[in-house]
């Protein structure tokens, strides 16, 4: 699994920490994110739903995942899209028909 560090630590499940080691994603993770991946393999999430994504891959509270640093976030966001990529057909949404 990818492990990204981080430049700027954070405060998850009471420790600080430097690394957020990423797990493949469950629908759980995903239900209420919209994404859609086009016919280039590009994955487009809302801005909003970046920290459900994180949170969820990374295994760590949601209000943890919202003090991600931005100079964090391209880091963070390319290990994600491995996942995303992989995970819903190109050109598919996640949003419900």
């Amino acid at each position: 699994m990818p492990t990204v560090t981080l430049k700027h630590p954070i405060e998850a499940h009471g420790e600080t920490t430097k690394t957020l080691e990423l797990q493949e994603p469950t629908l759980a993770v995903l239900e209420d994110v919209n994404l859609v991946v086009n016919s280039d393999g590009e994955v487009k999430i809302n801005l909003g739903n970046i920290p459900k994504v994180i949170s969820g891959l990374a295994n760590i509270p949601l209000s943890s995942a919202r003090k991600i640093h931005l100079a964090d976030m391209a880091g963070v966001v390319m290990a994600c899209k491995g996942f995303l990529s992989a995970f819903l057909p190109i050109g598919e949404t996640s949003e419900p028909k």
